[in-house]
């Protein structure tokens, strides 16, 4: 078992991990990226989420994000798809399930493409309503039936996740919709909420991992203050815990 590092305007980095401690980490001579804020792994590949060399904070400008992957047999680095457009729209959380890969951009958008994808090129279609034209579009923050009063689009995208045919969007909380729950593009949300609806809201998180085996949450706070740091939550977010509370700046 192995720990995967990604450091940024670096390289990758593996950590091998035993039963009985650790060893360092080995520079695996594959970039990482400019901004590489978030990884997963599917085999036989590491996918890497890469924001670009200026992310996004209120500015912006012509953003070059990238996804990259890895074939861990051999180390062959294939670009599956790059942002031509703005900064907001660069690759800030990513995920990848048996057939498809899933980002989010800066705040309002959640995107997927085929595992299959390759040598793309993600361009703005306009305004953010027409993007929800765009080919990889897969729902937009007021586009979700119950989340009109209460899913923001100026809230940070905290990463998207897939389990048990049910979506998990951190934002602030984590909010849980199915398919069923997307609307049309030309509706906005109703206000109405399913017995899903949204756990933790408590707190702004940037970014959170299932653990599917244990059926844990881990999550990273930056907001508010008193709360920064690694927590851990059941599935359903009862029973929150802080395990770390390193600042999001350590």
């Amino acid at each position: 078992s192995s720990l995967l590092i990604a450091k940024k305007d670096g390289n990758l980095l593996q950590q091998r991990l035993f039963a009985n401690g650790s060893e360092e980490p080995v520079d695996l001579g594959i970039t990482a990226g400019k901004h590489p804020y978030n990884l997963a792994y599917s085999y036989p590949y590491i996918y890497i989420f890469d924001a670009g060399s200026v992310p996004y904070t209120g500015t912006a400008v012509t953003g070059d994000g990238i996804i990259r992957k890895i074939d861990v047999t051999n180390n062959q680095v294939s670009e599956i798809i790059k942002n031509t457009s703005s900064n907001e729209n660069n690759f800030y959380n990513g995920w990848v399930d048996n057939n498809y890969i899933y980002w989010t951009d800066y705040t309002q958008f959640v995107y997927k493409a085929p595992k299959t994808t390759i040598g793309e090129t993600f361009s703005w279609a306009g305004n953010s309503d027409s993007q929800t034209n765009n080919k990889f579009y897969l729902v937009k923050s007021d586009r979700l039936g119950y989340f009109g009063n209460g899913l923001s689009n100026s809230e940070l995208s905290g990463g998207i996740y897939n389990y048990d045919d049910t979506y998990f969007w951190a934002k602030k909380g984590i909010y849980r919709f199915k398919s069923s729950d997307i609307l049309s593009a030309n509706v906005t949300g109703t206000g109405i909420s399913p017995a899903t609806g949204a756990i933790l809201t408590d707190y702004y998180i940037n970014a959170f991992a299932i653990d599917r085996i244990h059926q844990k949450i881990y999550f990273a706070v930056y907001s508010p203050s008193d709360k920064t740091g690694l927590w851990v939550a059941n599935l359903d977010g009862t029973s929150s815990m802080c395990i770390d509370d390193a600042p999001v700046t350590s």
